[in-house]
């Protein structure tokens, strides 16, 4: 995500529809500062996947390479016995109402959860989901995701 990404950026996190199962959308004065701590995030981001850091990547629609949305993942301890460098990644998505059910958000979280399947210092890949959200239970599930109910998320085991 680059500075250019802010009118993207500002659609989804404004929309109320959008936004309905993730948090109440953001003001304007918030999506400022939202906007510049995503960009300091990619910024500082490097080859090392560190607990608190955090990932933002701009999903295109092909072949015209428009930007429709957004995912993330973020990064933090995976427990307090495993190595320091081991971090469980948290993935999510958002995608303007034009993009949806297009198969966009399958193609795109699936790519996002190999490249970090690969990556050792990623223990576990998990999505929290609001529980009225049923196409975002449905898309996890089909990418192989398992709930777990006692920890109220859902699992990728890699």
């Amino acid at each position: 995500m680059t500075v250019s990404d802010q009118p993207l950026y500002r659609q989804l996190f404004s929309s109320k529809k959008i936004m309905q199962w993730i948090a109440e959308p953001l003001t304007d004065a918030r999506l400022i500062s939202s906007f510049a701590a995503a960009l300091q995030y990619n910024n500082g981001a490097s080859d090392e996947l560190v607990a608190g850091g955090r990932l933002f990547l701009v999903i295109a629609e092909r072949p015209a390479h428009l930007a429709v949305g957004l995912m993330a993942a973020t990064f933090t301890a995976a427990n307090a016995t495993s190595s320091a460098a081991s971090v469980n990644a948290e993935v999510g998505i958002m995608l303007l109402p034009s993009a949806q059910r297009k198969g966009l958000a399958h193609e795109a979280l699936a790519g996002l959860c190999q490249w970090l399947s690969r990556r050792s210092e990623v223990n576990n890949i998990i999505c929290n989901i609001t529980n009225g959200n049923l196409a975002a239970k449905k898309l996890v599930t089909a990418l192989g995701f398992v709930y777990c109910k006692q920890a109220n998320y859902y699992k990728l085991e890699k």
